[in-house]
């Protein structure tokens, strides 16, 4: 029970701070199921360790209120989306080359390699069938075809032949045989494979802050999904998809530091109670909707597609300077069309579940990325030049089984850049608790001395001061 006494003894420690600055202690910390639960998933408990300490530092009641899940939400999307994006890129790296066992760089040879496989096989959410050019279709890709890979390999499958991205890359679709052959460009001979990765990942969007909410209401409800025009992403699909949403929970909720660990086939195996619930999630996201728990019952949870698109496209043309009060207006928009069913006695509990639900699956919409064509691609040529092998997956939760020293990787690596931010910004309210508590004790120590000090000059009793009393020298006079 070490891992749980671990994270009571963080929580008291904070209570302490209450104590020592004479702050109402408004909580037990037995009853936050964060503390008390043996998941070894830390985020949900460093979501409840910020809040408290948010609120311990808060001067007034709007303060405090800043200090819920939804506060937290939006300063992860404005204030460290940026720092993310760079660990979630360094992370892919690490991740493929540890998939790969190839923990020495080398040179890449002459001729440079190529690797040719179904295109099914480099897309595992069928996003090469949605036009980036369509309405709701345009929140799946980044801003162009010149920065965004997967848009270059839409276009590419839609036109069929040869194109190069950025000299890093040579392309070719064989429309007959939905077949796509990637080549190392050859200019890259005699080049170092880290140098090749490094470009590559550099050379690309990984993901840009409007797509990440659209992701994010997609992973919730999969409106977004459902209401593609000409395009019917199978329930299959789905359910692939909430079984590697589910192999990410194991993953994460297991303890990478003991000596025995590793993920095994165990992994990879569900009881029928999980498959039902997997199945149930894919159905009702196969219709666009949800039904979630928001704190007052179960209710079905919606996403109207035309607003995500109207937030997608006011986040994208809105400069950096402003982009807080943009996110900000978003997120209220999209939780007020989230809970439009929702009781209004009920709403704002609920927007503080749902905004919770939003934070706890970031990292999922983070390991997901390696599920689209644009990191499949990298992997296969990657797969093809260190090892001379294809990976052969028909859809997300078999290639997440086939590369699974690779998806385990990222997913504690996208699991561990959240974590990071918020452990920074926990510190920096502690830190803050601290020194707020220093300067009361300091304060209070410096005035008991000064009075000390004043009691013997002048006499002060109880806080009133008396005058020295003149001396009776009669008897020397």
């Amino acid at each position: 029970m070490g891992f749980i006494d671990d994270k009571k003894q963080s929580v008291n420690n904070v209570a302490l701070f209450e104590v020592l600055g004479n702050l109402p202690k408004g909580r037990s910390t037995s009853s936050l199921e964060s503390v008390i639960s043996k998941n070894k998933n830390l985020l949900p408990f460093l979501i409840d360790l910020l809040s408290i300490t948010c609120k311990d530092n808060a001067k007034n009641p709007k303060d405090k209120a800043k200090c819920e899940a939804t506060k937290i939400l939006l300063d992860i999307l404005v204030q460290f989306f940026p720092a993310l994006v760079r660990i979630l890129k360094e992370g892919f790296i690490r991740g493929i080359k540890a998939g790969l066992a190839c923990g020495a760089d080398f040179t890449i040879p002459n001729p440079t390699p190529i690797v040719r496989v179904k295109l099914s096989k480099v897309d595992f959410t069928d996003l090469m069938k949605i036009d980036p050019t369509s309405s709701v279709g345009s929140t799946f890709y980044g801003k162009n075809a010149t920065s965004d890979f997967n848009w270059f390999l839409y276009n590419l499958v839609q036109s069929g032949g040869s194109a190069t991205w950025k000299n890093i890359l040579n392309l070719t679709y064989f429309p007959l045989t939905e077949e796509i052959e990637v080549q190392i460009h050859p200019s890259y001979i005699g080049r170092k494979f880290n140098e090749f990765l490094i470009n590559f990942i550099n050379s690309i969007d990984l993901l840009s802050l409007e797509n990440m909410v659209s992701k994010i209401m997609n992973n919730l409800t999969g409106s977004m999904s459902a209401n593609l025009p000409g395009v019917n992403i199978s329930v299959d699909k789905l359910l692939a998809l909430e079984k590697v949403n589910s192999l990410q929970d194991k993953i994460n909720s297991s303890d990478p530091c003991k000596e025995e660990y590793q993920i095994d086939d165990s992994f990879f195996k569900f009881s029928n109670d999980e498959l039902f619930h997997m199945e149930n999630m894919a159905n009702q996201k196969y219709a666009g909707t949800t039904n979630l728990d928001v704190g007052c019952g179960i209710l079905p949870v919606t996403i109207d597609p035309t607003l995500v698109k109207s937030v997608f496209d006011e986040i994208r043309n809105t400069p950096p300077s402003k982009i807080g009060v943009v996110i900000e207006k978003s997120i209220d928009s999209l939780n007020n069309n989230l809970t439009s069913n929702v009781p209004p006695v009920d709403k704002k509990i609920a927007k503080l579940s749902l905004n919770a639900k939003m934070l706890t699956d970031m990292p999922k919409v983070f390991t997901n990325i390696a599920l689209e064509p644009k990191i499949v691609v990298l992997y296969q040529i990657s797969s093809k030049t260190v090892n001379n092998i294809a990976v052969n997956a028909s859809d997300g939760f078999d290639y997440a089984k086939a590369t699974k020293v690779f998806f385990e990787f990222v997913t504690r690596e996208s699991l561990a850049a959240l974590l990071e931010i918020l452990f920074k910004e926990v510190k920096r309210e502690i830190i803050s608790l601290v020194e707020q508590i220093a300067l009361k004790i300091i304060k209070e120590q410096a005035d008991l001395r000064i009075k000390a000090i004043a009691s013997i000059v002048t006499g002060v009793v109880g806080g009133v001061i008396s005058t020295i009393p003149t001396p009776n020298t009669s008897e020397f006079t």
